[in-house]
């Protein structure tokens, strides 16, 4: 049983930290955040909505879930410069980002986190089946861009482009730098 010195730590100090890139979201983002809310395997997660300038309502909506911690950039930054902001506001032990753009399922997150947190993992990317939303603009790109990557590595990599990754925090505050401003992975 834990103290009341143990409780408070868990509480000024969760154990995960989910980071929501948000951009012009105003109509999928509730719908998200209302079963993530919901969901009991992720009740003590802590939970940053990053408003990366958009343009709608975005803002207002993020502001109806009160468990929901909401960061604003005044102009939009990028993907990149929005999970940078979300590691580095966030105190969780694990940091997990959570695309609002409906290609995972919180299901998909729930299991992220419980692989992560369980096996005490440094990383785990959740892999999008042939059923996950996609945009089609983009299929024929991202085909080439993963077979490049499958040379460079010399083994098949099932989904490097996954907007649900885990990590430790701790980690991966030290490659920060390497998330561009501008990265437009799903814009």
């Amino acid at each position: 049983m834990m103290n009341q010195r143990e409780q408070a730590d868990l509480v000024s100090h969760p154990e995960v930290s989910i980071i929501m890139p948000a951009y012009n979201e105003e109509d999928g983002l509730p719908v998200i955040l209302e079963e993530l809310c919901k969901e009991s395997a992720l009740r003590d997660a802590e939970i940053i909505v990053i408003d990366d300038g958009s343009s709608d309502h975005t803002r207002e909506k993020i502001t109806l879930f009160p468990r929901v911690q909401l960061v604003k950039h005044p102009v939009n930054r990028g993907y990149g410069a929005a999970i940078s902001t979300g590691v580095k506001v966030s105190t969780g032990k694990y940091v997990v980002w959570f695309d609002t753009d409906g290609q995972h399922q919180v299901k998909d997150l729930v299991s992220v986190v419980q692989t992560l947190t369980r096996k005490n993992l440094d990383f785990c990317i959740g892999v999008r089946d042939g059923g996950s939303h996609q945009d089609s603009s983009r299929i024929v790109g991202k085909f080439i861009l993963k077979q490049a990557v499958r040379l460079v590595v010399k083994k098949p990599v099932k989904d490097f482009n996954s907007g649900l990754r885990g990590f430790k925090r701790e980690i991966i505050k030290r490659y920060l730098h390497l998330l561009p401003e501008g990265l437009e992975l799903r814009r």
